[in-house]
């Protein structure tokens, strides 16, 4: 898989906002796992224990339940931000 083809996978949903833009809720991913597999939720989950440790995954999936309130000015922020990143 190339950086042109990986996508950008999360670990919770995407539907709760307190953890959509968090960093440690996202890896790239190829397609097949994120799409056609559904995210491969328990080997993610497996995966981000071994890499960020299991206090910072059930942090996660605590800080989903969060409400979180974004209006079109925070997302072009957000989107300003990350193509900074990565130009």
């Amino acid at each position: 898989m190339t950086i042109a083809q990986a996508q950008n996978a999360h670990f919770i949903s995407r539907q709760f906002l307190a953890t959509r833009w968090d960093e440690n809720n996202c890896r790239p991913c190829c397609v097949g796992c994120n799409v056609f597999g559904k995210g491969q939720l328990l080997i993610f989950e497996e995966n981000l224990i071994a890499e960020i440790g299991k206090r910072k995954v059930e942090a996660l999936k605590k800080k989903r339940h969060q409400v979180v309130k974004m209006d079109r000015g925070d997302y072009l922020t957000r989107i300003e931000f990350y193509k900074e990143l990565v130009t």
